[in-house]
């Protein structure tokens, strides 16, 4: 199940919070605590028992009740509606909690809620919501489905696109949805997610999941190959690529895509560019990237019109029989065997 919040124990006192803990969990706790009005204590109430044990916790799940406290979120603000939000946040990793959620028909609620939440004035409030959302879609993708015909999607894109503060909450949501539905992949396509994806390939933090969301997008949507085609993202591709870095954390994905796509490894096989970052990243003492880097090389020069003329212009047996030699050992023994299987390739098409 989903992790749960900390900030609240389970025995129903309110827990003490670090000064390492986030703002948003501090601030949660200090307004339960400094509740003053009779709805800020109720929900107060209601948040500190959604972090009791396991029989209280079923009992808020309740089909009626839950239909009562999300009704009455909308006509909520400030203090109250981020406790009762909150609250919504601590059940969403039981699973009654999300079957009975759906049975309300209340993911329409929380997406209204969701676009209507000022995003400066009720970020903490937005940040909840897409936390529970993020929970019922780890039981289910039919749910950020359901999610996602309420107008989900477009308001991801927009945030992922107002700042880096939310990127956290939105980029995994928008990277799941990929593998949902068409509907789904439409939304995203028309709301751009692809050239975000694209952007985020130089943000150390999220350019692993954007470029693994891309593949897995490709293997169920033709446009997604035609867009990384495109000649202003092949050079924003390899603009990235030649980062050192971004090229080792970039490689093994890389290479899944290539194998998803011949028409992009012919498109990058013949950009010399391409070849001259990877021969030259060749000399590096960590053998999973120099392994990395080969198995790239392998096929995009398997898919290269004229290999020949790769072989020749990027000086590769010499680099692939400096690999293969004798004296390297240990981990790069892999590394070794790669080189050699690959100068034999490269001797029997220089003979055919």
């Amino acid at each position: 199940s989903a992790p749960r919040a900390p900030g609240l124990e389970n025995n129903g006192d309110v827990a003490e919070v670090s000064a390492r803990e986030s703002p948003l969990l501090l601030s949660i706790a200090e307004r339960v605590t400094r509740s003053s009005t009779y709805p800020e204590k109720a929900a107060g109430l209601l948040l500190i028992m959604s972090c009791s044990d396991n029989i209280v916790r079923s009992s808020l799940t309740e089909v009626s009740l839950l239909q009562a406290i999300i009704d009455s979120c909308k006509s909520l603000t400030g203090n109250v509606q981020l406790m009762i939000l909150s609250f919504l946040k601590q059940l969403s990793d039981e699973p009654q909690f999300v079957e009975n959620l759906h049975v309300t028909g209340s993911v329409r609620t929380l997406m209204q809620l969701l676009l209507e939440l000022d995003s400066e004035l009720e970020m903490q409030h937005k940040l909840t919501v897409l936390e529970i959302i993020w929970n019922m879609g780890q039981f289910d993708r039919s749910y950020l489905e359901i999610a996602a015909s309420h107008g989900l999607i477009p308001c991801l894109c927009n945030l992922a696109k107002s700042g880096d503060i939310w990127l956290p909450s939105v980029l995994p949501l928008l990277f799941s949805i990929p593998s949902c539905g068409r509907r789904c992949r439409q939304d995203l396509w028309k709301n751009e997610a692809p050239k975000l994806f694209m952007t985020l390939l130089k943000n150390r933090a999220w350019q692993q999941k954007a470029l693994e969301a891309l593949t897995t997008w490709l293997a169920s949507d033709g446009r997604i190959e035609d867009f990384l085609l495109g000649k202003e993202v092949l050079q924003e591709m390899i603009a990235a690529l030649s980062d050192r870095d971004t090229l080792y954390a970039l490689c093994h994905q890389m290479l899944l895509l290539c194998h998803r796509s011949p028409r992009l490894s012919i498109a990058l096989s013949v950009n010399t560019r391409v070849l001259q970052i990877l021969v030259a990243n060749l000399i590096n003492t960590d053998a999973s990237n120099v392994l990395s880097i080969l198995r790239f090389l392998d096929i995009l020069y398997a898919h290269h019109p004229q290999p020949k003329t790769v072989v020749i212009t990027q000086d590769l047996l010499e680099r692939l029989e400096h690999l293969s030699q004798e004296s390297i050992a240990g981990d790069m023994l892999l590394v070794k065997e790669k080189a050699r299987n690959m100068i034999s390739s490269l001797y029997f098409n220089s003979i055919m």
